[in-house]
């Protein structure tokens, strides 16, 4: 196996490229990039319309987390100025320096006191340095009482937590298949907190020559909680896997999921976890259309929310999202369960729905790619959103009812599905 030097994927014997984000493999000459061919590398990605594996290469690359390597490649994308260099040459010498006596922590000791960069941000940086230059550092080569003494020095004991916790790539299990239909598979995932599941319904008949769009089906529970119903076996259920040639993808959350990344808690990174492991995975091992027109999203309530806020957040990801009965115009995390998933007002702000859509609306001219039908609990929130969206001159899509019960299984489903497939304006 080859481990990319950018994204840190796995791949074949034989490859000369990554089978995530098209980067040479460390046997090929190529494989150390210098910066003006690794530029090139990303504007590329972005070309073939491959946000997330530009996300990621400039994420491993610069040892940066997922906030900043977003923003990073969204200012690549508008052609604003844009920092490629690994990082400041004399710095980099300094490290390499450390490295080469195998004194990583003092590395990251360095990195941390030279950038003001978190612990985590830190090691990230040192070991993506270390991978570049081909550097190990084995155990044998720093005494116990050195390693000790210096992490004492450095951490807390949160802080040791996460310097010694290894950052593996998402371990996804092959699928098994019920009785509907529906694949299941187990994940584990720096993302997440123990297990989660990946749960796929495929098209039948599934056309082996054929790339097919995908909707990601958000739950609004964690875990395997159904209060209020679920929504892939709903989909399984009106045999709309037979009727539409689509692949629903439903994933789960270890914590109650709002779609969004805590701003401390790693475990608790809900779009790192859909964007870095749950949608390369879909993308590599099932015919998918890999472009923002062949992504799309489903949820109500919370996941409504969350399919709004990831759209938003992300459309050169994701092409439409359609959210039933969802409180779209919170203005803080202060209920539902919210404040435990956004930790803080000013993270919260990041996705605050009314926030992007003023910041997003220029993205959104043409065809509609919001969509917001019915209600329950909801109607006014819905109201105010199309207030907003109208003074915003957003292109959308919006039914005022029926008044349908807050679940699944209430009969709106389907008529989502279908504006998300033909997105015409009733």
């Amino acid at each position: 196996m080859s481990n990319c030097i950018f994204c840190d994927q796995d791949n074949p014997p034989g490859l000369t490229q990554c089978r995530l984000c098209n980067a040479p493999l460390p046997d090929s000459e190529t494989a150390v990039l210098p910066d003006d061919a690794f530029y090139n590398h990303l504007k590329r990605l972005l070309t073939e319309h491959q946000r997330i594996q530009a996300v990621a290469a400039y994420r491993r690359r610069m040892g940066v987390d997922l906030t900043a390597a977003v923003e990073a490649i969204d200012a690549l994308e508008q052609d604003q100025q844009f920092n490629v260099n690994s990082s400041d040459a004399d710095l980099e010498w300094e490290i390499i320096g450390y490295l080469e006596r195998s004194e990583k922590i003092a590395a990251i000791k360095l990195y941390r006191d030279r950038t003001s960069l978190g612990l985590k941000e830190a090691k990230d940086a040192v070991e993506a340095i270390e991978r570049r230059m081909g550097l190990s550092q084995t155990p044998e080569r720093t005494g116990c009482f050195g390693v000790i003494f210096l992490l004492c020095s450095l951490l807390t004991s949160t802080g040791l937590t996460v310097l010694l916790a290894a950052e593996p790539p998402p371990s996804i299990a092959a699928a098994t298949k019920d009785e509907t239909g529906i694949l299941t598979h187990e994940v584990r995932s720096e993302y997440q907190r123990g297990t989660t599941k990946l749960r796929v319904l495929l098209p039948d008949p599934l056309d082996p020559n054929r790339k097919y769009p995908v909707i990601y089906v958000l739950p609004v529970e964690a875990g395997d909680e159904n209060r209020y119903g679920n929504g892939l076996h709903e989909i399984a259920q009106k045999g709309l896997q037979r009727q539409y040639p689509i692949i629903f993808v439903a994933p789960t959350f270890s914590h109650l999921p709002w779609y969004a990344d805590h701003p401390t808690d790693t475990t608790i990174r809900q779009e790192s976890y859909l964007l870095q492991a749950v949608i390369p995975y879909i993308d590599e091992h099932y015919p998918t259309r890999k472009e923002p027109s062949g992504r799309w999203l489903l949820g109500f309530s919370k996941s409504g929310w969350g399919a709004w806020s990831l759209l938003l957040r992300n459309p050169t990801v994701f092409g439409r999202a359609s959210a039933w009965d969802a409180p779209l115009m919170m203005a803080d995390a202060s209920r539902y369960g919210m404040a435990q998933i956004l930790g803080t007002q000013a993270n919260f702000e990041k996705y605050q729905i009314t926030r992007l859509l003023e910041s997003r609306a220029a993205d959104l001219q043409g065809d509609p790619r919001l969509i917001m039908l019915g209600y329950d609990n909801f109607r006014t929130h819905h109201q105010q959103a199309r207030e907003l969206l109208t003074k915003l001159q957003i292109p959308h899509i919006y039914r005022d009812g029926p008044q349908r019960k807050h679940i699944w299984e209430s009969g709106w489903v389907e008529e989502s599905i279908s504006l998300l497939i033909k997105p015409e304006v009733p």
